[in-house]
């Protein structure tokens, strides 16, 4: 038993992951902080079971929008985020698709 405890007080940590956040994932990676800060148009965070989910994900995809994909079944709507703006819900997010597509 003495063993077990001297081996938690070594490495606290050990036992239980802290889950890294979207931002912490992308700057720790090269090729993502690359991506991030190069060509990526937004953030969309939302559960993947929404029912909206696959027409969200087809308007972004056919408005060729380069975005970071974050699954979270905390929230109640998909929410995207882009140039400042917060788009909650399939409505919003097309429309902020569109007006991305537009802008040089």
């Amino acid at each position: 038993m003495t063993e077990a405890v001297d081996d938690r007080q070594q490495h606290p940590d050990s036992r239980r992951q802290r889950r890294q956040s979207l931002h912490e994932r992308v700057m720790t990676d090269p090729e993502s902080r690359y991506a991030y800060f190069n060509t990526t148009q937004g953030t969309l965070r939302a559960d993947p079971s929404h029912r909206d989910m696959q027409k969200i994900l087809k308007v972004l995809e056919d408005n060729e929008i380069v975005y970071l994909y974050e699954a979270d079944t905390s929230r109640p709507r998909p929410v995207f985020f882009s140039r400042g703006h917060i788009s909650i819900g399939l409505a919003e997010i097309a429309e902020a698709a569109g007006r991305l597509t537009a802008t040089p």
